[in-house]
């Protein structure tokens, strides 16, 4: 990279020294590669998306204007922890069919009327946004084994965009082949993440690290405050998100001390202890590759285990 360079002339011992021209700036002189941030990433697939007319987009007069005839989507936010290894942006892309292709419901959720031709749209229009988003140079992947339209009202499609030079960490199309439809779906109420996000919180809470953890005291239950910053909350991790092969998994966010956010080892110290306690328990821990520190709202962390735990028969 060339900058502009003012040309100088210097004297030196009275004699007029020799014009400088302007040098290529060094190789190490240039400023380092950044990934786009979480909310900029969404608004940067959502204007691709309405480039391609595959977008939610709006009239004069303020009324929601939706795509005739293929689907459409809308990008939402994704963790910076849960981004493929060297992406510079990540989001899901939630799609939904053709309003002639939607299911239709009664007053009980699970009686629902498929609509003919719904798995041809699916499998046509989903393939199709795929293909456009990769035209633009995202890498997107879908997987029909979590997203079904007998199950499902609409798909999800994980959509990132890798630095320069760096192959995509694509997951084999049959990735969640043993995973089954995403829950909750329309043949299973039950969301199996709830229970997941269930048993991390319990480990949290016993180490004192969430933002209410309940212990049996001189009174039945009595709420004791975080060891460290205002503590953890727990959510359970879409499977589009979730590492390969993770069975049993959730997304922890620690929030600092107001008092002590601007201290870097405040968020070094709480990143430590949660991971180690979490590890202690078997998990799998993941966090993003630049620091959490001074600057940002939280920290997050992604934990898991490859083997699913023995689930009660009314959990199932």
């Amino acid at each position: 990279m060339i900058h502009n360079a003012v040309m100088l002339r210097i004297v030196k011992d009275g004699e007029p020294a020799e014009t400088s021209e302007p040098k290529p700036q060094q190789q190490d002189d240039e400023p380092p590669y950044e990934p786009v941030r979480p909310f900029g990433a969404r608004h940067i697939v959502n204007e691709d998306l309405m480039r391609l007319g595959l977008g939610e987009g709006v009239d004069a007069q303020g009324h929601r204007v939706l795509p005739k005839g293929l689907g459409w989507c809308q990008a939402l936010q994704a963790p910076e922890e849960c981004w493929p290894d060297g992406a510079e942006l990540c989001v899901v892309v939630n799609w939904y069919p053709d309003v002639a292709h939607r299911p239709q419901y009664s007053n009980d959720y699970r009686k629902r009327t498929i609509p003919t031709g719904a798995a041809a749209h699916w499998e046509k229009r989903i393939a199709a946004t795929v293909a456009a988003l990769e035209s633009l140079g995202y890498v997107a992947e879908f997987h029909s084994d979590l997203w079904t339209p007998t199950h499902h009202p609409g798909a999800e499609i994980l959509v990132y965009r890798m630095a320069p030079g760096v192959e995509p960490p694509r997951k084999p199309a049959n990735a969640w082949a043993t995973y089954g439809p995403a829950r909750p779906n329309f043949e299973y109420g039950i969301n199996k993440a709830a229970y997941e996000q269930e048993r991390v919180r319990r480990v949290l809470e016993a180490a004192r690290l969430m933002m209410q953890n309940y212990v049996y005291g001189e009174r039945p239950l009595e709420k004791v405050p975080s060891r460290i910053g205002k503590g953890c909350v727990v959510w359970d991790l879409k499977p589009t998100l979730r590492p390969l092969g993770a069975v049993d998994c959730a997304h922890v966010a620690w929030f600092p001390d107001p008092q002590l956010a601007r201290y870097q080892e405040h968020w070094t110290e709480a990143q430590t202890l949660i991971t180690a306690t979490l590890r202690e328990d078997g998990y799998a821990t993941r966090a993003r590759k630049e620091p959490w520190g001074p600057g940002s709202a939280s920290l997050g962390i992604v934990a898991w285990k490859n083997v699913e735990p023995e689930l009660e028969p009314w959990q199932r």
